[in-house]
Protein backbone atom coordinates (compact mmCIF):
# COMPACT_ATOMS: atom_id res chain seq x y z
CA UNK A 1 0.00 0.00 0.00
CA UNK A 2 1.13 3.59 -0.74
CA UNK A 3 0.67 5.32 2.50
CA UNK A 4 1.79 7.96 4.61
CA UNK A 5 1.78 5.58 8.13
CA UNK A 6 4.38 4.90 10.62
CA UNK A 7 6.94 2.40 9.77
CA UNK A 8 6.24 3.05 5.75
CA UNK A 9 9.29 1.95 3.65
CA UNK A 10 11.01 5.49 1.80
CA UNK A 11 10.23 4.62 -2.30
CA UNK A 12 13.78 5.65 -2.55
CA UNK A 13 14.59 3.09 -0.43
CA UNK A 14 12.11 0.73 -1.91
CA UNK A 15 12.81 -2.53 -3.78
CA UNK A 16 9.95 -3.65 -5.77
CA UNK A 17 9.03 -7.27 -5.95
CA UNK A 18 8.90 -9.04 -9.02
CA UNK A 19 4.96 -9.18 -9.26
CA UNK A 20 3.47 -6.33 -6.87
CA UNK A 21 -0.21 -4.77 -6.61
CA UNK A 22 0.08 -1.31 -5.77
CA UNK A 23 -2.72 -0.16 -3.44
CA UNK A 24 -3.58 3.61 -3.68
CA UNK A 25 -5.59 5.57 -1.19
CA UNK A 26 -8.20 8.66 -2.59
CA UNK A 27 -6.93 11.80 -2.26
CA UNK A 28 -9.07 13.01 0.77
CA UNK A 29 -8.29 10.07 3.06
CA UNK A 30 -6.82 6.98 3.57
CA UNK A 31 -6.95 3.27 2.40
CA UNK A 32 -10.06 1.55 4.69
CA UNK A 33 -8.64 -0.98 7.34
CA UNK A 34 -10.53 -3.64 5.43
CA UNK A 35 -8.26 -3.34 2.92
CA UNK A 36 -4.82 -2.28 4.76
CA UNK A 37 -5.73 -6.22 6.32
CA UNK A 38 -4.17 -7.79 2.61
CA UNK A 39 -1.36 -5.25 2.56
CA UNK A 40 2.35 -7.16 2.86
CA UNK A 41 4.38 -4.16 2.77
CA UNK A 42 3.64 -0.13 3.05
CA UNK A 43 5.68 2.55 1.35
CA UNK A 44 5.71 6.05 1.13
CA UNK A 45 6.52 9.22 -1.07
CA UNK A 46 8.98 11.76 0.66
CA UNK A 47 7.74 14.68 -0.42
CA UNK A 48 7.08 18.23 1.42
CA UNK A 49 3.71 18.39 0.54
CA UNK A 50 0.56 15.47 -0.64
CA UNK A 51 0.74 14.38 -3.92
CA UNK A 52 -2.65 14.40 -5.93
CA UNK A 53 -3.65 10.33 -7.06
CA UNK A 54 -2.14 10.85 -10.59
CA UNK A 55 0.98 11.58 -9.55
CA UNK A 56 1.48 9.30 -6.67
CA UNK A 57 0.83 6.38 -9.45
CA UNK A 58 3.09 7.97 -11.82
CA UNK A 59 5.28 8.38 -9.11
CA UNK A 60 5.98 4.64 -7.79
CA UNK A 61 5.38 3.27 -11.78
CA UNK A 62 8.76 5.30 -12.85
CA UNK A 63 10.29 4.63 -9.92
CA UNK A 64 9.45 0.79 -10.63
CA UNK A 65 10.76 1.29 -14.48
CA UNK A 66 13.83 2.80 -13.39
CA UNK A 67 14.95 0.39 -10.89
CA UNK A 68 14.12 -2.37 -13.15
CA UNK A 69 16.11 -0.60 -15.98
CA UNK A 70 19.19 0.32 -13.83
CA UNK A 71 19.29 -3.19 -12.51
CA UNK A 72 19.57 -4.71 -16.33
CA UNK A 73 16.08 -6.20 -16.24
CA UNK A 74 14.79 -4.38 -19.18
CA UNK A 75 15.29 -1.43 -21.63
CA UNK A 76 13.28 0.64 -19.78
CA UNK A 77 10.67 0.89 -22.50
CA UNK A 78 8.69 -1.51 -21.23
Amino acid sequence: AVEVREGSEPLHLFEHPEKALYVFGPEDGSIPAALLRHCHRFIVIPTRHCLNLATAVSTVLWDRQIKRYLNGHDDGLT
